[in-house]
This record gives structure tokens, sequence and C-alpha cells, in this order.
């Protein structure tokens, strides 16, 4: 059971969360009382990083907003209780991954379950989270106590937690074996089609795939879909996303992609800005492609969807609005454990 400090600070965070998402309209609407650091700097990033889009980062903080909901809060940690203190004055370091949800819920996790961590952050990635930490102050004073940040890299962090490595990494994996700690895998999600989907369902299905460029980990990297699939009733709700085609690093990998496998006769479906590639043990997917996998029963479905590790599995026709996509629930008792299992190493 959550201790008071961590009730308390679920309260703060809440508070957080709803004041955030004011400041997001009153920027939106140009309200030029909305003078806080972090809403100033949102269209600027973009210059940093062009993954980071005005629309993108809106759409981060907007899921940031959904997941400090105290209901939120409460549900993926009202049951842990506050981890013993030892004396130990080891700090966690983190190093986040390259997107504008990165570190997000690390940060959440620090104040909640009340240990210092720093941050190690990437040079495209420098500005976010401390300025998400600066907006945060205002509710939660001793946050500077918990979260702080480096640029540099860290040369014998006491205790390490990682970004997600693909598993095939082995290069990276062996030089953060070196240190204790724990290095999480990559791992992304998938979506089941029957063919029966509406379009509506079927646009929300697109937010999955492409919404932050398609490389949040909750985004989906493979479809599942029936054996004599109709791949035409996908693509008029994927057509919001053209415009990704316009970003030069994401055309250029679907132009590399494309020429791979038009050289290699290798079978896929283009819709002229995401190929469509038919792959059975890949799980995760470059940039502009998404994978899919063909099923004859549900029996075959089931097997194919056990042997990958997926950090959700969707039913498209259980999709009813575009929100569950775009802006997901972050939290999961999985990386809840992994942060606790790193911090008792402290």
């Amino acid at each position: 059971m959550a201790s008071p400090d961590q009730k308390l600070i679920i309260e703060k965070l809440d508070i957080a969360g709803k004041r955030l998402a004011v400041a997001i309209d009153q920027f939106i609407n140009n309200d030029q009382s909305a003078y806080y650091k972090l809403l100033e700097l949102t269209p600027r990033l973009s210059y940093e990083n062009s993954f980071f889009t005005e629309k993108e980062l809106f759409n981060a903080l907007r899921t940031i907003v959904r997941n400090l909901d105290k209901v939120v809060l409460e549900h993926h940690f009202g049951h842990y209780s506050q981890p013993t203190a030892n004396g130990s004055e080891k700090i966690l370091s983190l190093i986040p991954s390259n997107n504008p949800l990165g570190g997000f819920t690390d940060l959440v996790r620090a104040l909640i379950f009340r240990k210092p961590v720093i941050f190690r952050l990437p040079k495209e990635n420098k500005k976010f989270l401390p300025a998400l930490v600066q907006f945060m102050k205002e509710y939660i004073p001793d946050i500077d106590g918990f979260v702080s940040f480096t640029e540099e890299m860290i040369p014998r962090p006491d205790v390490l937690f990682t970004y997600e490595l693909e598993k095939t990494n082995s290069e990276q994996r062996k030089y953060f074996s070196r240190y204790d700690g724990v290095v999480r895998d990559r791992i992304k999600s998938a979506a089941v089609l029957d063919g029966n989907e509406t379009q509506k369902q079927l646009t929300n299905l697109a937010h999955g795939v492409l919404a932050y460029f398609g490389q949040n980990r909750h985004n989906v990297s493979k479809l599942f879909v029936p054996e004599e699939y109709d791949f035409e009733k996908l693509m008029p709700g994927f057509k919001e996303y053209k415009h990704l085609f316009d970003h030069n690093t994401y055309r250029n990998n679907y132009d590399y992609y494309k020429s791979i496998y038009l050289i290699n006769k290798d079978p896929h479906f283009d819709n002229g800005y995401l190929l469509f590639r038919e792959e059975q043990y890949q799980t995760i997917n470059p940039l502009s492609v998404i994978f899919f996998e063909k099923y004859n029963d549900s029996n075959e479905l089931k097997e194919k969807i056990e042997r990958n590790d997926f950090l959700k599995v969707y039913r498209v026709s259980n999709l009813l609005n575009r929100q569950e996509m775009l802006f997901p629930d972050l939290f999961s008792l999985e990386n809840n454990a992994l942060f606790l299992k790193a911090l008792k190493v402290i």
C-alpha cells in the first residue's frame, strides 16, 4: 500500500498534470498568460531534433497530461509500498530514449518511489525533460532533490537503468553489462485485424502505427491479418500521415527500404509513403516500414502472438477512438518491476 508521502506526490502530480492541460490550451489559443518555459520551448525543439515537430510535441504533452491523472497513477502505483531506505548514497543513472516521451515515466517513478536519479540526456533530446521538470517544480518544490541532469557520459555510474536496446544489439549490451543495474529490452506493440473493421477503426490504427513517426515503444510495429486480407482497405486510413514523406529522414528511409525490396524482389505493399512488408520473425520495424504476418485461424494467431514479445496487442475492431492510439497509457507493471529491480542494487 502506498505510503502517505507517495499518496501526497500522486496528488501533486495530478495537480501538475491538470495545470499543464490548461497551459497547453492557453498556448494554442495565443493566451499571453501562458508564460511557461516548457511551452515557450516546445515549438523550437524541432531545430534540435527534426522528429520533435510541434504536432508531435503537443501530442506528447497531452499524453503526459493523461498519464498524470490521479486515477491512472493510483492504478499503476497505489499498491506499491515505499522502498525501504538502506542508507546508501548511490544514485540511479538513467539513459532515456530519444523521443519526446523518453524519460517521463522514469521521472514519475523516481518521485513516487522517492529515490534520487540522474538523467544522462542524449544530444538530440537535451531540453524537453528539464523543461518539464521546471514546469512541475511549482507544484512539486522538492523535485530537484530527486531529479538531476547531465549531458556528459557518467564514467562510473553507481547503478544504471538504460533505454531500450534491441536484443540483437550485442555490442551495447556488452558495454552496459560492466555496470550494476538493468538493461531494458526494446519491444513494441502489435495489432490484429479480422477484415471486418470499419474505416474509422482503420484510421485509429493508423495513429497507432505512425504517431510520433512510429518510433515510440507504444507504436504498432506489426499487423496480424487474415490469409486473404485486402490491403487496399487499409490505405485510406493512413492518408492523414502522408505529410511524413516531406520529412527528409523519413523519406530517405522509405527510399532506402523500397529500393532493397525492389532489388531483392521481396513482396511488399506500398501506399507511396509507407511500406507493408511480410515478416515472420521481426517485431521492431524500421522507420517508414510496417511488418505484417498472416494467419488462418484463431489458434494459429494465438501461437504467432505468443512466440513474440509485445508491449500490447490491440484488436483493431475494438479501437473505438483515436485517443487510445494517439495518447497511450505509458506506465506498465513490467517496467515498474524493472525500475524496482534496479533500485534494489542501491
